[in-house]
Order: structure tokens, then C-alpha cells, then sequence
């Protein structure tokens, strides 16, 4: 039974909005009350896809009611709420809550990430329950059903994926080494405004990920290049992950005139070149992993056992150190489905050594020259406890090298922003590619950037780390 939900009127079982502005196709679709019970569905499912049974196991401090309305009352997007029908929300988004089998516990005078972000998540879903958000809930079905593509070849014989139809194309480059499958939420949703395109290289499989070859970013680019002749493709808006930001970028250095606009996501930037060496204790540890391997392949079989379990070990016990430590980690978690993808380029010793070849190559290549020469709208989308790439470093970058970009960052979320967080992911991305910046939500905070090779200021409208509490 749904709860009783402040702004929705139910007549003979039907959900009629009193009110709705930017999102009315959402909101008619689901009905508002559908909407937020799917919305705070998906927040729950956050937690449980990283770690199934989390819920049954831990509870999280209750949330002050009366003190989390005031809070957001004061705050954009939400100052056209009164603080009574914020308070509503709030009730009803509880219970909803533990419908999904959260557990609620005494307040707690400390902070707590979790609760944080469940009642940022009910205040988003309120907003877009009132057609003020433009947020759509991931049905489980679309992260976890099979992806649904067509298989095409071009004249070369290079082979690409194609899912979804829409109104413009989208390039996907994803990691090096990484299989389609961690893609599914994008993939599967038939409602994407985009007919989505992904290049099968040399050195990775669509369907399997790995790293058959080392190969080279020059080579990735040519195969990228005529798959878009091929397809005829007059300009693609390029989305890319974590490595495949270097291939994308060199993309769009070579080809500005079929590249509309460059979404980058959670990138990496490490050894990009006239910025000292940075990197996270992740990358550190591949780094060396890569090096070794480079010096002495006999021990690849070694070390790729090593480097799986050190990939697919992440995990979360509950256990609380120093303030923040247990939610912070819990917040940068993959999907539990998603791990045995994540070691593809090291379920082989030949795999490990084409991999370490290819990343370390990958971070000599020139891309703060790429950067200088990017001309299309940049968008940039990252999780607020990213533990696999330094975002301040990647933001640096970007500054120095980059055109002036949207900054949208995700909180509650980690290297995986376009899989546990689809729904917010998705708005971002969709705004963008519509021309629009993308909406400030208690989730999600948006900054403009400018760029100091221009000698424009450095400062950005809203914090990078998230909206403003």
C-alpha cells in the first residue's frame, strides 16, 4: 500500500499530480506517488547491489523529521516547499523506506553518511515526484536483465554494438579492458534519447572484456573513425569511463567536427604530462603491478592471481573505524553482479601483460595536447567517493588544459556513477545532450569551470564535492 503522500489527491485507484513543471512526461507516466515509491526502491538497492543482505544486517540512526525539512527548506531546489509538506515527504519516504527493509535506529549526535544520503534521496524524489526534478528511477530489470543490441560490421570489418533509437547518436568508449555488460542500465533503457554506438577494438571483446592485444590509443581512434563513416554519422555526442577518457579525448581532438559534445566520466588522468605525478593508492598499486610485469613476464601468472583477488577482495564488514570510515568505503563499492567483469583484463597472465602495456602506454600518450584542442562542450560527472581515480587531480587537469566544463557530481557514490547511480547519471547526461545544464538536486551539486590556460577564473558556482549542505 502506498503511503499517504503530501500533493497527491488518489481517486478510484488513480494518482492525479496537483501540481507539475519541468517533468510532466515522467510524472503522467508513473503518477507522482509511483514515482517517489520507485525512486527511494532504487536509493535502497544502492546499498543492497554492493552488498546483499546490508539492510537485514545494519540499521541506520533515524532520521530527525522535523530537522531534516527545515534543512532543506532553506535550500535550492527546494524553497518553494513549505517545511509541513517537506515533513510529509519525509514521513512517507520512511516508511517506503522500510518497506524496502531498511532499518531505522536511535538518533545518533554523529554523522552518518547513509542517513545523509536517504534523506537527500527523499527530498530528490519529493521534487520529482512534483515534476520539479528531472530524475527517473533503473528498474532492476534494466541494471541486471541481458543487454539488448544489434551486432553490425563496417566496411573494414570492424565490429560495433548498437542499442536504442533516438534523435541523435551517442559513442560509448569504455574502459580499456572492460566487457559491455557493466553497461546494462544505459543499454537496456529503451527510453534514452539516443541511438548508442560501441566499437569492438583489437585488443577487448564487446561481450567479454579482456585485452587480447595491447594495442595503442592512434589505433583505437582510426577503428572509431570508420565505424562512424561506416554508420553514417554526421556528429556523436562521445560518453567515456575511466581510461577510454584518454581514447575519447584523442577522438575528439582529431575529429572536433563529428564530435557535438564530450562527457567524461569518473577519468583518469594519471601521467598527464607538465602536472606533478598523482594518483590514488589504486593506481599506485596497479602501476607497480605493471611495471613488474613489464620487467619480468614470468611473473604474470603470479601477479594476475595477486591482482584479482586485490580488484574483486572490495568488500564492506560493518566495521567502524575513525568517524565516516564504514559508509565512505561502503559508498565507493561496485555492484557484487559487476565484479567478475571488473578483473577481466587479469583472469589471463597473457591478458595482465597486454593490460599493464596498455595502461602504461596509455598514460604517456599526449592528452594534454588533446585537451588544448577540444572544442565541443564538456561535461564532467563523478562520484563523491571515488576511491579508484583522483578527481582533484582530474579537475586540475582540466583546468589547465581543458576548455571551460560542467562539473556534476554525484554523492553517496563511487567510481560507478553510471551504474548504481543510473538515475541521477542520466539526468545529467540527458540535460546536457539536450543543451541544458544539468539540475542541481540535494544529490547532485553542478559547477561551471573555467580554465586557467585562458586566465579565467578558477572557481567554480557550486562545490565540486556535491551540493551544498
Amino acid at each position: 500500500m502506498s503511503p499517504s503522500f503530501p500533493g497527491v489527491r488518489e481517486m478510484g485507484g488513480t494518482v492525479k499530480a496537483m501540481k507539475m513543471s519541468t517533468t510532466p512526461a515522467i510524472v503522467k507516466k508513473r503518477g507522482m506517488a509511483k514515482l517517489f515509491e520507485e525512486l527511494l526502491t532504487g536509493v535502497a538497492s544502492e546499498i543492497t547491489l554492493r552488498v546483499p543482505g546490508h539492510w537485514a544486517r545494519h540499521g541506520v540512526p533515524a532520521l530527525d523529521i522535523e530537522g531534516a525539512a527545515h534543512r532543506y527548506a532553506g535550500r535550492e531546489p527546494f524553497r518553494a516547499y513549505a517545511q509541513s509538506e517537506l515533513e510529509r515527504a519525509f514521513g512517507a519516504g520512511i516508511e517506503q523506506l522500510r518497506g524496502c527493509g531498511v532499518r531505522f535506529s536511535e538518533p545518533t549526535s554523529s554523522a552518518d553518511g547513509v542517513s545523509t544520503l536517504l534523506a537527500d534521496s527523499i527530498v530528490d524524489a519529493f521534487a520529482a515526484s512534483r515534476g520539479d526534478l528531472d530524475v527517473m528511477p533503473c528498474p532492476a530489470v534494466q541494471r541486471t536483465g541481458p543487454i539488448q543490441y544489434e551486432s553490425c560490421r563496417s566496411a573494414r570489418g570492424i565490429r560495433y554494438a548498437r542499442a536504442g533509437q533516438g534523435p541523435r547518436d551517442l559513442l560509448l568508449v569504455n574502459a580499456c579492458g572492460m566487457p559491455l555488460s557493466l553497461w546494462s542500465a544505459l543499454l537496456n533503457d529503451e527510453t534514452f534519447p539516443a541511438r548508442i554506438l560501441v566499437v569492438e577494438t583489437k585488443s577487448v571483446s564487446l561481450e567479454h572484456g579482456g585485452m587480447r592485444e595491447a594495442g595503442d590509443i592512434e589505433r583505437d581512434a582510426d577503428a572509431i573513425e570508420s565505424v562512424l563513416d561506416d554508420a553514417g554519422v554526421e556528429q556523436a555526442a562521445l560518453v567515456a569511463w575511466c581510461s577510454g577518457g584518454r581514447l575519447a579525448l584523442e577522438v575528439a581532438a582529431r575529429l572536433p567536427e563529428k564530435v557535438a559534445s564530450l562527457t567524461l566520466v569518473s577519468p583518469t588522468m594519471r601521467g598527464i604530462a607538465q602536472l606533478p605525478p598523482c594518483g590514488t593508492a589504486f593506481e599506485d598499486d596497479l602501476n607497480r603491478i605493471f611495471e613488474a610485469v613489464a620487467s619480468q613476464p614470468v611473473l604474470a601468472p603470479h601477479l594476475a592471481v595477486a591482482l584479482r583477488e586485490r580488484v574483486s577482495s572490495a568488500s564492506w564488514t560493518g566495521a567502524r573505524g575513525e568517524a565516516g570510515t564504514s559508509w565512505a568505503t561502503l559508498f565507493s563499492l561496485p555492484a557484487q553482479q559487476h565484479m567478475a567483469s571488473l578483473v577481466a583484463p587479469m583472469v589471463q597472465p597473457e591478458f595482465l601483460v597486454n593490460y599493464g602495456e596498455r595502461v602504461l602506454r596509455d598514460q604517456r600518450h599526449a592528452v594534454h595536447t588533446c585537451l588544448e584542442r577540444v572544442r565541443a562542450p564538456l561535461l564532467l560527472v563523478t562520484g563523491d567517493h571515488d576511491d579508484r581515480v583522483d578527481n582533484d587531480f582530474t579537475r586540475e587537469a582540466l583546468r589547465k588544459f581543458g576548455p571551460p566544463f560542467l562539473a556534476a557530481t554525484i554523492s553517496g557514490a563511487g567510481h560507478y556513477v553510471y551504474d548504481l547511480q543510473y538515475s541521477q547519471f542520466r539526468a545529467a547526461l540527458v540535460a546536457f545532450l539536450d543543451g541544458r545544464e544539468p539540475q542541481r538536486s540535494a544529490r547532485m551539486g553542478v559547477g561551471r569551470v573555467d580554465v586557467a590556460r585562458l586566465g579565467r577564473p578558477r572557481g567554480e558556482n557550486q562545490s565540486s564535492k556535491g551540493a551544498q549542505r
